[in-house]
């Protein structure tokens, strides 16, 4: 009760409440990501293998794999079919095409077709490729 701020408006001490920090303005972010930065925006080719520890990007604790740091797989969508589940084909930064498969509940159903358009960017945080049977 002691550290309870006083003199906060509502939303102020909502943000307080919940730790909420206040969203910054373009002018105090200090240093935009370089969308070239491969080592935040890998190739597919230099992506971790699924199916094992891959140093410099996670670890394992516990017997659980974990991020060691943050990386984001960017493709531009060349192509796209949708028969029994979603399959996009992109090209990466190396202009590789590599297909992406949507194995979720909904088989990519989740995607509304308006949204998938070739020309578009799809960003894949912590992607990790894997080779299906």
């Amino acid at each position: 009760m002691n550290e309870v701020p006083q003199g906060l408006d509502s939303n102020d001490f909502e943000d307080w409440l919940w730790r909420r920090e206040k969203p910054r303005r373009l002018e105090q972010i200090r240093q935009l990501t370089n969308l070239r930065d491969r080592e935040v925006f890998p190739s597919f080719d230099a992506l971790p293998n699924k199916n094992s520890v891959s140093p410099g990007f996670n670890e394992e604790h516990d017997g659980t794999r974990r991020p060691v740091r943050h990386w984001c797989f960017l493709g531009e969508i060349v192509d796209f079919t949708i028969l029994h589940h979603l399959e996009l084909k992109l090209a990466d930064i190396d202009n590789k095409e590599v297909p992406l498969h949507f194995y979720t509940h909904g088989r990519g159903s989740e995607m509304v077709p308006e949204q998938i358009h070739k020309g578009h960017t799809i960003a894949v945080l912590y992607a990790e490729r894997h080779v299906f049977a």
